[in-house]
């Protein structure tokens, strides 16, 4: 999976070491990670993948609440679909 390999190099680059990530991985109670960290990640992904990520629409319920942690499958599904939008 792309995006868990690119997890790994985001990690490698700040100096951090990340346990096994998986779809089901959760960005803050799992990873340690902020929401800065977060939308860092989604600025590379943008960069790799050549779409554009919003935080907000990834963050943002249905009913209108934000999430509080965000799992590596909802971002990988997300990127999904701004992939099939965008090309």
């Amino acid at each position: 999976m792309q995006v868990c390999e690119y997890l790994g190099e985001f990690a490698a680059e700040q100096g951090r070491r990340l346990g096994p990530i998986h779809v089901d991985t959760a960005f803050g109670s799992d990873l340690g990670l902020s929401s800065f960290d977060v939308i860092n990640i989604m600025i590379g992904l943008e960069e790799r993948f050549k779409v554009h990520l919003s935080f907000e629409q990834l963050a943002k319920l249905p009913g209108g609440e934000y999430r509080t942690d965000l799992t590596v499958g909802e971002l990988v599904s997300y990127l999904g679909s701004r992939e099939r939008q965008e090309f």
